[in-house]
């Protein structure tokens, strides 16, 4: 079901969608990371955001596997058109910060709130 590998208005004003394959009708498929620990990116929610997404057959699910989290640098990391990725005990966050900024996906949650959220001291 899901390839494991390496506020719609303002996703279809992202350039991704007015590119083209080699037929001028047939769009590429959105590729869309998941960014998260085991534990989040095979939760029950998770699973059921997935399935929606799939159904559609208009994007590409990516789930980023723990080794490429911790064992791989962020430029090994599969180029995506859009990045979820969720905080939780051990996440690598400022890696994943790293590759937003660097690779600059769609980002459909913000990483710098999760590390304001984080912070006791800012949330005050």
């Amino acid at each position: 079901m899901f390839k494991k590998s390496h506020s719609s208005s303002s996703i279809k004003g992202h350039p991704f969608f007015h590119s083209r394959i080699s037929e001028p009708h047939v769009t590429k498929k959105f590729k869309i990371g998941i960014c998260a620990m085991e534990n989040k990116s095979r939760s029950a929610p998770m699973k059921q955001i997935l399935t929606r997404l799939d159904a559609q057959n208009f994007f590409e699910i990516i789930v980023f596997t723990k080794q490429m989290l911790f064992d791989q640098s962020i430029d090994e990391w599969p180029q995506v058109d859009g990045l979820i990725a969720f905080y939780s005990t051990g996440f690598p966050l400022d890696k994943a910060i790293a590759f937003s900024k660097k690779y600059k996906p769609f980002l459909i949650n913000d990483l710098e709130m999760q590390r304001v959220i984080r912070d006791r001291e800012q949330v005050k």
